[in-house]
């Protein structure tokens, strides 16, 4: 799945990208790190990652690690959207 997401980013890389975590119900400690790296790599090209609809588990899990600081993370879909707009 990270080598599908990273080659979003190539040849042409989209200014936005938001992933919809809404299915996901949990992450293993490794996905954390991709998702750090997926983050710098869309910086690196112009990129804004952002990621919505946390499951509560999941959202405690970037609050306990801090990614919360360094990921972009919004409530739902329709907020991470108007944002942009």
């Amino acid at each position: 799945v990270m080598q599908e997401l990273l080659s979003l980013l190539e040849p042409r890389p989209p200014k936005r990208l938001l992933l919809n975590l809404a299915d996901v119900e949990y992450l293993q400690s490794a996905v954390f790190g991709h998702l750090i790296l997926l983050n710098q790599k869309a910086k690196a090209v112009g990129c804004e990652l952002r990621l919505c609809e946390l499951r509560p588990v999941v959202a405690q899990s970037f609050g306990t690690l801090k990614l919360d600081r360094i990921l972009d993370v919004l409530q739902d879909e329709q907020s991470a959207l108007e944002d942009w707009n």
